[in-house]
C-alpha cells in the first residue's frame, strides 16, 4: 500500500516537535546570560549541589539548634552552679551526704529506737 507523502507544513512541525523534545525542561529563567549564571548557582546551593554537605531542611535546623542551646545552657548552668550558691554536697559521696543530712545525733536515734 503506497503511502502519500506528508505536507510540508506537518514535516515541518513534526521536525521542530521532534527538535524541541531534546530542550524540554530545560527552558532559560532569564536571557542575560550573568543572571542565568546566578539563578544555575542559586539552584545547585539550594539542592547541595557544589558543596559536600547536604542542605539542611528547616525542621533540622531547629533541632539542631535547639539541641546546641540545651547543651551550652547545661555547661553554663554546671559552671556557674558553685557560685549561684548550689548545694554542697553535690560532690560528696552518698554516704557523706547521707550522714551530714540526717539531723537526729546517735543518741537521738537510740532513744527513738528503744520508744
Amino acid at each position: 500500500m503506497p503511502t502519500t507523502p506528508l505536507p510540508a507544513s506537518v514535516r515541518k512541525r513534526t521536525e521542530l516537535f521532534a527538535k524541541n523534545i531534546k530542550h524540554r525542561g530545560n527552558v532559560k529563567k532569564s536571557l542575560d546570560p550573568k543572571k542565568q549564571q546566578a539563578i544555575e548557582a542559586q539552584r545547585q546551593r539550594k539542592n547541595g549541589l557544589g558543596s559536600s554537605l547536604p542542605s539542611l531542611t528547616a525542621g533540622s535546623r531547629k533541632i539542631i539548634i535547639a539541641f546546641l542551646a540545651l547543651t551550652v545552657g547545661s555547661v553554663l548552668y554546671q559552671i556557674c552552679l558553685p557560685f549561684i550558691g548550689g548545694n554542697s554536697n553535690s560532690g560528696a559521696s552518698p554516704r557523706q551526704a547521707k550522714q551530714s543530712g540526717s539531723a537526729l545525733t546517735r543518741e537521738q536515734q537510740a532513744r527513738a529506737a528503744e520508744a
